[in-house]
């Protein structure tokens, strides 16, 4: 089994960082039975390298597509290369996003601290965009609904804007929200017990793609709970989604119809919607 300073690493042939130039350690690793040279980034004890690595710990624990059947996974690294799509069981190796790392780097240590432990990924930090003065708005509370099909960018405009708020003294939690639930159900089993905390009390709490989790009671009562508490403490959320706030209730409705109104009722009172359209830019 590779160490964890192993998976910190890609399979490259990098002789030396990106960022100072310096030699970088090498190390061999066998992976089914084939052997590779792992690059390990950090080796060389430079500051932007040592972000990197901050970066690579966010890798080993965030959400992926999985390439055959389109489904959310969890590419959990720390306990070997391979993770299984629980969809479809196609397995996903391990490899380095360079390019976002980069993106960390940039931003510096202290802020990408900042940006791991919010829970924003590196991805959808790739690309500056125009928020349109949102930031002021959530900032002053309130909260906002963005929604659009898929690829029309409102992950990118969430991660932007949460990073702006980070810069405006705001703490926030950006957390996917089919991974959100598997984070809360993991609390019944000593882990994480303090993740519902932070979405109550979070100065502003971004859910990502909500309603591609599959509905169950379970899965909505955690999510008024949420909902309901940062309402009545008037602290704002910032939810995007594939569907508007009534196709929500319709998916929901043949779960528990009651509870998915009371929350698409939260999620419009005193609350911009921001819908966004064009092109599917992953596939243009």
């Amino acid at each position: 089994m590779p160490t964890q300073s192993t998976i910190r690493g890609v399979f490259s042939m990098y002789d030396a960082c990106p960022f100072c130039k310096q030699p970088l350690k090498h190390i061999e690793v066998e992976l089914f039975g084939m052997s590779y040279d792992v690059t390990c980034f950090g080796s060389c004890g430079c500051e932007q390298s040592k972000v990197h690595d901050q970066a690579a710990r966010l890798y080993e624990q965030t959400e992926h597509r999985c390439p055959m059947c389109g489904d959310s996974m969890l590419l959990d690294v720390s306990s070997g290369y391979v993770s299984a799509c629980p969809q479809c069981g196609h397995e996903m190796v391990f490899r380095s996003d360079l390019e976002s790392y980069n993106v960390m780097a940039k931003l510096g240590s202290d802020m990408t601290e900042v940006l791991l432990e919010s829970g924003i990924t590196p991805r959808y930090l790739q690309h500056e965009v125009d928020l349109e003065g949102r930031q002021t708005e959530v900032h002053d509370g309130k909260s906002l609904y963005v929604y659009g099909p898929n690829g029309t960018g409102k992950t990118t405009f969430a991660a932007n804007l949460a990073k702006a708020l980070v810069n405006m003294g705001r703490k926030v939690l950006f957390r996917n929200s089919k991974l959100l639930t598997e984070e809360i159900k993991k609390t019944f089993d000593g882990a994480n017990t303090d993740i519902l905390n932070r979405c109550f009390n979070a100065d502003v709490l971004f859910i990502d793609d909500l309603g591609k989790e599959q509905p169950t009671e379970y899965s909505l009562s955690m999510l008024y709970a949420i909902i309901e508490a940062r309402y009545g403490n008037m602290l704002p959320t910032v939810v995007t989604a594939n569907y508007s706030r009534g196709q929500l209730v319709s998916r929901w409705a043949g779960v528990d119809e009651s509870t998915a109104r009371a929350i698409a009722s939260r999620l419009k009172d005193g609350t911009i919607t921001v819908e966004m359209s064009g092109r599917d830019w992953r596939t243009a």
